[in-house]
């Protein structure tokens, strides 16, 4: 009471403080504790190039790259390569533009992924001359979709093209920055593309 400038600057101190800390702890604790919400989650890794003479520590590997390691594994269970892109959605309802993955046939079965509606696309689903097919989210499911079961096996046009909904994903899948979309990468494995970083 007879020093109210030192309760306050102490108050505010100690406040600022709190805050801090436990700013920093929910950080950590998401990012280094939180397990993944994949089954085995800790046995997931992922690989990136590097080329530290150029200044790059980090950056994705190219398809061909992976179809390299791919075929020469002796250490991983399975391997899956994924690139985030946008997808336009153009049939019933409003025209939406979604989050969307593009990823290897592998992709579902590497991360442990099961289907209670539908399946994740097939090997020849993933190649070059493949028919079109997408696996859609739970969340774009009843959010655009109203939850219809008989959306797989039905056409919806993805970037003007018609394109077959083979499955939708667990709940557990949607997070934040999760994609709404999952589509087959389709490069052709005999020339797959080269040089490109993505």
């Amino acid at each position: 009471r007879k020093q109210p400038r030192f309760l306050v600057v102490a108050s505010l101190t100690l406040a600022l403080g709190i805050a801090a800390v436990t700013s920093i702890f929910s950080v950590v604790n998401g990012v280094l504790f939180t397990p993944l919400p994949f089954p085995h989650g800790d046995r997931l890794v992922n690989i990136w190039s590097t080329a530290p003479g150029l200044g790059y520590q980090r950056f994705p590997i190219s398809p061909d790259l992976f179809l390299f390691y791919q075929r020469h594994n002796q250490v991983f269970e399975d391997m899956a390569l994924v690139q985030g892109r946008r997808a336009n959605l153009t049939e019933a309802g409003p025209p939406e533009v979604v989050d969307a993955s593009v990823t290897t046939q592998s992709y579902f079965a590497t991360l442990g992924v099961g289907f209670a509606h539908g399946r994740p696309y097939t090997a020849d689903e993933d190649s070059d001359t493949g028919p079109r097919v997408a696996v859609v989210s739970r969340r774009l499911w009843t959010r655009r979709y109203g939850g219809d079961a008989g959306l797989v096996g039905r056409t919806i046009r993805v970037d003007g093209e018609p394109t077959t909904v083979v499955g939708i994903t667990p709940a557990w899948m949607d997070g934040p920055g999760s994609p709404d979309l999952w589509l087959p990468a389709r490069f052709n494995a005999a020339n797959p593309p080269t040089g490109n970083f993505g």
